[in-house]
């Protein structure tokens, strides 16, 4: 997996559901090992979301979709994804959006400094 791929699989770690089908923006591994993902959803919840125009990226069903800039960062160990292929790998992270949205998260006001830190240090990497 590389910064800024989007993968979409089914997963337990969405509060209110046993599991569900749920887009993944792969942001790197954190230094306990942990593979770091912010969600990607259909509604920007807390208004806290980065928005993606479907004319970008087709793969979203409706016309724009929310990288989760809030409180929600998930992580997964390597067994817990172990299952996700390239099969499961739908697009990338585009250029013109990368700068934005380290912007965006670097301006935060909810999430953690320590999540702000490493996800703002792991997209300017991609540049």
């Amino acid at each position: 997996m590389k910064t800024g791929q989007i993968y979409k699989w089914e997963t337990d770690k969405i509060r209110g559901y046993e599991f569900r089908y749920k887009y993944h923006l792969y942001i790197g591994k954190d230094a306990s090992g942990r593979n770091v993902f912010l969600f990607v959803n259909t509604k920007n919840y807390y208004d806290e979301g980065f928005e993606l125009k479907n004319t970008d990226y087709p793969f979203f069903q409706k016309a724009s979709s929310y990288i989760g800039c809030g409180t929600t960062v998930v992580s997964y160990s390597d067994s817990e994804i172990a299952h996700v292929s390239d099969n499961d790998l739908v697009g990338e992270l585009k250029k013109k959006d990368v700068d934005d949205l380290a912007k965006h998260i670097g301006h935060s006001e909810v999430m953690t400094l320590r999540f702000i830190k490493f996800i703002v240090g792991k997209l300017r990497e991609l540049n």
